[in-house]
């Protein structure tokens, strides 16, 4: 074993029997108040007394290119020695230490164009890379070789480059984009640019923005949900517009203002017509925006990113039609995220409120029966995720992608006799499998179908000349005892991190849809989260978090952000002021150690954190 062996994070413990000589990402010491090296001083000492670059791995556990990174090269003895002839080699977890992961993936995507994890930086004993990229074959290690040599012939010339390069990237992390005064902006400016940018990349036919790869977005769906109710313009106010001859210059042009209608060199008599003109338009835009979030949560919710067997959401789909759950050769594929459930239960409650459609209750009821089973810890916190990745049986030695979720068309008949042909008509399952090859680089999933509702209820109803009601109740029970079925599968790893940003979007996310849907169980979910982060990851004497459960990693911004977030739903929900109270004691913290009292905002990291 390596000195992976005694950490915390199950990312970090996959890799503590790997021959190559990893060194962890710690803190020198955490009780000083001094700025220390988040390295660890013995991996930087050894770099510099031996003038060794630094090979620096961050993933994370259910990443399946990781795994297949790891299988094929940190498992490798031949390719471990020459990690530990040449190189340093510090393996992070990306969910632990998002900073380290945020800096050096700009370099990454800045370098080649693309980011992804496993990712790969070559830095030099100061830290500044001069290297790097995502998955990395075996070949390619042996054929980047030549990376070495050219730290050994021209390391001057490296040294300087990489300085000038990350200064740059630095110095655009730190660069504002305006000097213009938030006074002189109107308030729906820049949200009208980003709809106006969004809606030309709309996919009409399949949901979602843009062509593959698909990612279901919730920040953007968010956004576009708060468009809508921003912009949604009463009826009675542009029937007044369009009928009325009495409506004062002052009401009118403080309505244009409110809907961000610009009225500048605009004559007083045409001043009404030109502010209808301007609110119909915010109207219609209002409405799109809606219509663009409630057919992609459709599409999504019909598509093979959502488990219709076992409930919740894959992270990503590969195609433009949201089949296969994954998102291209060198990123990710089944593993389900708790943040990704989180944050598309937060957008399907607003659309089941807004909508008024039970299908959206029906998906959000399947999103917190998921977390509630799969995700929960005893104890009431909930774990991070669940692996891309399982064995096909309890026989095999290798786990496969996919291999809990996914079913061959002899299965399907077998399980489901009489009731095959229309199961597999709605989910589209065929003889040969539906998953496109070229998403399959492993072979692994030949003759493999996802789940995909590849035909309404109506349709099946209609090609097998029987009611909605019947396709329903047929399609529920083949479910379950598929369900069944996949209890008998070797299980997918699942990362029992827990960490509080992404604990306080399911807060939030639970409360919110408790409040608005009337689902107790989802807000006594919330508050058993909330209570279990307050008992043990919360410092009373300092008021301060600790990001990951049984660690001593102090929390970064997004933990105190999506904490308070969460609490506010829940004082909305459970009106208990002790939720509201804690949450103006984060955000004091919060204000204390990240607000950048220069420039405004506040940092991710801790205020000078490199």
């Amino acid at each position: 074993m390596n000195r992976l062996k005694d950490e915390k994070s199950p990312y970090l413990l996959q890799h503590k029997n790997n021959p190559v000589d990893w060194f962890e990402f710690a803190l020198v010491d955490l009780k000083s108040t001094q700025t220390t090296y988040p390295w660890g001083s013995e991996a930087l000492k050894l770099a510099k007394d031996f003038d060794k670059p630094i090979l620096l791995s961050v993933g994370y556990s259910t990443c399946h290119w990781c795994h297949v990174m790891a299988h094929e090269s940190f498992e490798n003895a031949d390719i471990a020695n020459l990690m530990n002839k040449y190189f340093v080699n510090i393996k992070v977890d990306r969910e632990e230490r998002p900073t380290v992961d945020r800096m050096y993936m700009s370099y990454v995507q800045a370098l080649t164009g693309h980011g992804g994890w496993p990712m790969t930086v070559l830095l030099t004993p100061d830290l500044k890379p001069f290297f790097g990229g995502t998955y990395f074959a075996p070949v390619a290690k042996y054929d980047d070789i030549n990376e070495i040599n050219r730290w050994i012939e021209s390391k001057e010339e490296i040294l300087k480059a990489s300085s000038d390069d990350f200064e740059k990237l630095r110095d655009a992390s730190r660069s504002i984009s305006s000097t213009k005064s938030i006074d002189d902006i109107s308030p729906l400016a820049i949200p009208s640019k980003t709809y106006a940018e969004l809606a030309k990349t709309f996919d009409s036919t399949y949901g979602g923005f843009g062509d593959a790869p698909k990612f279901p977005t919730p920040v953007v769906l968010n956004f576009l949900l708060t468009y809508y109710y921003a912009t949604k313009i009463p009826a009675e106010t542009l029937k007044k517009f369009e009928s009325s001859k009495s409506i004062s210059p002052f009401k009118m042009t403080k309505i244009a203002l409110k809907y961000g209608v610009n009225c500048d060199n605009t004559n007083s008599d045409e001043l009404q017509t030109h502010i209808f003109r301007g609110l119909k338009n915010r109207a219609e835009e209002s409405q799109e925006a809606l219509n663009m979030v409630d057919f992609t949560m459709k599409k999504i919710s019909a598509g093979g990113i959502h488990d219709h067997v076992g409930s919740g959401f894959h992270r990503y789909s590969v195609d433009r039609t949201w089949l296969v759950p994954q998102f291209s050769l060198i990123m990710l594929f089944f593993e389900k995220m708790l943040y990704d459930q989180a944050q598309l239960l937060s957008v399907y409650a607003d659309l089941a409120i807004i909508t008024k459609n039970q299908d959206y209750v029906n998906v959000c009821n399947d999103i917190i029966k998921y977390l509630q089973r799969d995700l929960k810890d005893s104890n009431g916190a909930f774990y991070s995720a669940e692996d891309a990745d399982s064995k096909p049986d309890f026989d095999s030695a290798q786990s496969k992608e996919g291999a809990f979720a996914v079913w061959e068309a002899k299965e399907i008949d077998e399980a489901l006799r009489l009731d095959a042909p229309l199961f597999r008509y709605h989910f589209g399952v065929n003889p040969g499998g539906n998953i496109n090859s070229q998403f399959d680089p492993h072979d692994e999933l030949l003759e493999k179908n996802i789940l995909m509702e590849r035909h309404t209820i109506e349709e099946t109803a209609d090609k097998f000349d029987t009611n909605i009601f019947v396709v329903q109740s047929t399609i529920a029970k083949c479910l379950e005892q598929l369900w069944n079925i996949r209890q008998t599968r070797p299980k997918p790893h699942r990362d029992d991190k827990i960490m509080v940003a992404w604990n306080g979007l399911v807060i939030s996310a639970l409360a919110k849809t408790g409040r608005c849907l009337n689902i107790q169980a989802a807000k006594t979910l919330a508050v058993n989260s909330a209570t279990f982060i307050r008992a043990n990851m919360y410092n009373l004497e300092t008021k301060t978090l600790t990001r990951v459960y049984g660690t001593q990693i102090p929390a970064y911004a997004d933990d105190y952000a999506f904490l308070i977030d969460g609490l506010i739903e829940l004082f909305q929900s459970t009106h208990d002021e002790v939720w509201i109270q804690w949450a103006s004691e984060l955000q004091d913290t919060m204000d204390s150690l990240f607000w950048d009292a220069e420039n405004g905002g506040y940092f991710t990291g801790m205020k000078g954190e490199e």
